[in-house]
């Protein structure tokens, strides 16, 4: 029950007067009460007096004060007209209330009047029917003395335990005295005072609070939820009880007090109507509909998440989805053609709900806080830490208490992409978002976010691609960001906006394949198709995809740049196999070559995608026409820095670090790096630090310096093109290091060094250019030089050396040391050279120095003047040659082995001793 407020009080004077006072019930009120005190016995009324034309009906009548007290039932709402006529009156005043939920079937109470200078204690008589829970209102008046004006306060009171009423103290009725009297406001000396109680029995009610109508909750992996159900009540109801959806009714609350109850209750997976009761007065119930126990999702963004559909977008669902709009602050159903409160477009949400619901079984909902152009990262950023339209977010998301959520879906980027927000920019954004709402939003808590791929024409293209990269890099880097929803391929009336029912379908099928994918076991993959490779011949591109591939022959969404700039597409088919798509251009292309798809709008409008029933676009990316995995134009800025760091860090990309300065390191254990192209300006350097570290690569450091170092136990480098500028390095420094190699160290000045124990060098064409050297200095280096077809000219320059310096170093070489002068040095213990060919130039020196050195040659010292000594302890020489070295005098068999050294006028001085 509740009093009207203010109430009111007349003071009226005078004979054969009619009286009439204004009074506005309030709404949901039941009865009305009209109390007037006469102050003589004089004073008569003329009748019963009419409340909004309505006579009332008198309960109390006590002639020694001619105090009448007069009830309507269920009177007219809003303003209405008391009036009360008197036969005669001295004087009197008037008094009413109204209120709502009595039980008007208990008598009223008791009045109290007297003479007192203090507190007079006054106790109901008349108490019969009543409970301790019943309410009573209070209406007193106190004056000087007889025949004067009641001249202090006078009003009603509500009295409950321990509250104050107007003119003195009282306890619940009947539980107590309730005592009237003078307050001390009113002065000294005798007063007159008199006072009136209405006991009144409430009426047995029960409110639901929580749950409310169409509210979700996120079921758990038992496909259920605990749902807390909570409210208030009057009257003395043994316990509360629940059920849901028509089902068993069970206990909610066993000890109910203080008018509020609780309790939970654990619902499995539907839609229904949550219930309550007293269990001793089952009559006594309350409900809410439509709660239920499914799927939740935040969708946020920008417009085309508020929704620019022309037309109303259908739910014939089974399951009855459900929205908790941020706008209208409630949880509403979403019904067919659910547009944000003030929208005149339409949401894509009705026809997601269905979707879903087919997916997954269960009631679907929607916390819809999206708010069309606002910004992640751009000024004024309202999706920022601190934006209007984030914490309007977080308020929705947390009042709407859905216990959790499956994910967040982010349709946004428009904005920002006009406002040129850089890739990286939109990335940290991206990522600072989904960490404030897991932080700002309990229910959020370790909830991934799913981010779209936005399509925006006449947006300048590299804009547009950036917002795109933000999002994959994003992906690739935050465990919490997965890629969304697709929009490379639509080709929107307005550039920007899904407006038609076709258009709604593609975008609610994308999503609830995503959706499928990603959380139901779905088999259709979750992303786009992928590049992985791309390589070129004459003038097609072939471009590798992860997965098979339709309509190959539409060429829209391709851009193909070479040396000369860029190209013509001009025809699209289907490669060797349904992953792979040849693209061809107007002309033989020239390297390097970059091909990509979806770049800015190039692909609105493209049908080519993978082969599932719901077809998704390739995602956009850049990449070379080399073979390579990855993202496209990684790291092309200045500077630009790239690290792996972990444990088995895997790298691959299709071209990396092409500016100044660049660094690439992988220092985690087991690091991994295939490139196609890498470190292509001035200043760059890349290392292999860690334990295992591997690298492939198919052309590294073109440019001078460059550095490359793979400097730890068991690094291995694999390259086809290395080190092709001026004074380039290649250094592998550790324990076991091994480098396989087809062309290296093609410019001058280039130096290849092996230092660490058991270093391995395998390479297919060595140190072409001058000066050029090759060292391998540890203990059990290798060399070992075997490219595929046969050797191709090696150490082809002037000033070219190769030393072997380690304990127990082995060269094995087809052809070698061809230039003047060339010098070939096997210096450490039990070295050994094993060549088809060599020192076939003027000048040339091979020398094998060590204790035990072993040479094995078929032709070597061809030219005039060669050298070719042994000079360590038990070195050994096998030749097996079928042309004379030169200056070498007698005649060898083809078998012989020398056992000592050629001295310099190329004598024998030993003997030989036939095999």
């Amino acid at each position: 029950m509740a009093l009207s407020s203010p109430n009111t009080a007349v003071h009226v004077q005078g004979s054969n007067t009619t009286h009439s006072v204004s009074h506005t019930v309030q709404a949901g009120a039941t009865v009305v009460y009209v109390c007037v005190y006469g102050l003589a016995v004089s004073d008569v009324l003329d009748g019963a007096p009419s409340y909004g034309g309505e006579t009332m009906t008198q309960v109390k009548f006590i002639p020694t004060r001619t105090i009448h007290v007069y009830r309507l039932l269920d009177p007219p709402t809003g303003s209405q007209t008391v009036e009360v006529n008197y036969t005669s009156s001295v004087l009197s005043r008037l008094g009413i209330i109204d209120y709502a939920g009595g039980d008007e079937t208990a008598p009223e109470g008791d009045t109290g009047f007297g003479t007192a200078t203090g507190t007079q204690t006054f106790e109901p008589t008349d108490r019969s029917g009543y409970e301790a829970n019943s309410r009573a209102f209070q209406w007193g008046v106190a004056t000087n003395n007889a025949n004067k004006p009641w001249d202090q306060p006078t009003g009603w009171a509500e009295a409950e335990e321990a509250a104050t009423c107007l003119l003195g103290e009282n306890a619940a009725p009947g539980t107590g005295a309730v005592e009237w009297g003078v307050p001390s406001t009113a002065g000294t000396g005798t007063r007159d005072w008199a006072g009136l109680i209405i006991e009144v029995k409430e009426a047995d009610t029960v409110t639901i609070e929580a749950p409310v109508d169409d509210q979700t909750f996120q079921r758990n992996g038992s496909d259920e939820h605990v749902v807390t159900i909570s409210g208030t009540y009057t009257g003395n109801p043994t316990t509360i009880e629940y059920r849901f959806d028509g089902g068993t009714w069970a206990t909610l609350d066993a000890s109910p007090s203080g008018r509020a109850f609780s309790g939970t209750a654990t619902i499995a997976a539907g839609r229904g109507t949550v219930e309550v009761r007293f269990s001793n007065a089952t009559s006594v119930t309350d409900s809410v509909l439509r709660v239920g126990v499914g799927d939740v999702f935040v969708w946020l963004g920008q417009s085309n998440a508020v929704g620019n559909f022309t037309n109303s977008q259908a739910y014939a669902g089974a399951e009855g989805a459900s929205v908790y709009s941020e706008v209208d602050g409630e949880w509403q159903q979403l019904t067919s053609g659910y547009q944000q409160t003030g929208k005149s477009t339409y949401s894509v949400l009705p026809l997601l709900a269905d979707e879903l619901e087919t997916v997954t079984g269960v009631p679907v909902a929607f916390i819809d806080a999206a708010d069309g152009a606002t910004h992640l990262v751009a000024s004024p950023a309202e999706w920022g830490d601190g934006g209007t339209t984030y914490d309007d977010a977080v308020t929705a998301i947390n009042a709407a208490a859905a216990g959790g959520a499956v994910c967040i879906l982010w349709t946004q980027g428009e904005a920002d992409a006009v406002d040129s927000v850089t890739a990286a920019n939109y990335e940290t954004g991206l990522s600072d978002l989904v960490d404030r709402l897991q932080t700002d939003c309990s229910d959020l808590a370790g909830v991934s976010l799913f981010a779209y791929l936005i399509q925006r024409e006449g947006t300048a293209d590299a804009d547009v691609h950036a917002i795109r990269e933000g999002v994959l890099n994003a992906a690739a880097n935050d465990a919490d960001i997965e890629v969304g929803l697709s929009a490379v391929d639509q080709d929107f009336a307005d550039d920007i906006h899904w407006s038609t029912d076709a258009q709604a379908i593609v975008m609610a099928d994308r999503w609830a394949r995503i959706i499928d994918a990603a959380f139901e076991g779905g088999t259709a993959p979750q992303r786009g198709p992928r590049i992985q490779s791309a390589s070129y011949s004459g003038s097609v591109v072939t471009a590798v995809f992860d997965v098979g591939l339709t309509n190959h022959t539409d060429d829209t969404g391709w851009l193909v740049e070479d040396g000369n700039g860029t190209r013509t597409v001009s025809s699209a088919a289907q490669g060797a196999a349904a992953h792979e798509v040849d693209v061809t251009v107007d002309q033989a292309l020239v390297g390097p070559v970059l091909v990509s798809f979806a770049y800015g709008d190039q692909a609105a409008g493209a049908t080519l995608g993978d082969d599932e029933t719901v077809r998704f676009p390739p995602e956009p990316f850049y990449q070379d026409g080399a073979t390579a995995d990855g993202p496209t134009y990684t790291l092309s800025a200045d500077p630009a820095s790239l690290t792996l760091t972990g444990t088995e860090a895997a790298l691959s990309v299709g071209r990396v670090l092409s500016a100044e300065p660049a660094i690439l390191a992988l220092a985690g254990t087991d690091a991994s790096l295939v490139a196609s192209r890498v470190l292509a300006a001035e200043g760059a350097s890349l290392v292999l630090t860690a334990t295992d570290a591997t690298l492939t690569v198919s052309r590294v450091l073109q440019t001078e310096p460059a550095s490359l170092t793979v400097a730890t136990t068991d690094a291995a480098l694999v390259v086809s093109r290395r080190l092709n500028a001026e004074a380039a390095t290649l250094t592998l420094a550790g324990q076991d290091a091994v480098l396989s190699v087809s062309r290296s160290l093609a410019a001058e000045g280039a130096t290849i060094t092996l230092t660490g124990t058991g270093a391995d060098l395998v390479a297919g064409r060595v140190l072409a250019a001058e000066p050029a050297i090759l060292t391998l200095a540890s203990t059990d280096a290798s060399l070992v030089y075997t490219p595929d077809g046969g050797p191709d000219y090696t150490l082809v320059a002037e000033a070219e050396t190769i030393t072997l310096a380690g304990t127990d170093a082995v060269l094995v070489v087809h052809r070698r040391l061809e230039a003047e002068p060339a010098t070939l040095t096997l210096a450490g213990a039990d070295a050994a050279l094993t060549v088809s060919r060599v020192l076939a130039a003027d000048a040339a020196v091979l020398t094998l120095a060590g204790a035990a050195a072993g040479l094995r040659l078929s032709r070597v010292l061809a030219a005039d003047p060669a050298t070719l000594t042994l000079a360590g302890t038990a070195a050994t020489l096998t030749y097996s040659g079928a042309v004379i070295p030169a200056r070498l005098t007698g005649s060898l068999d083809p078998s012989l082995t020398l056992s000592a050294t050629l001295d310099p006028s190329y004598s024998l001085t030993a003997a030989l001793s036939s095999t």
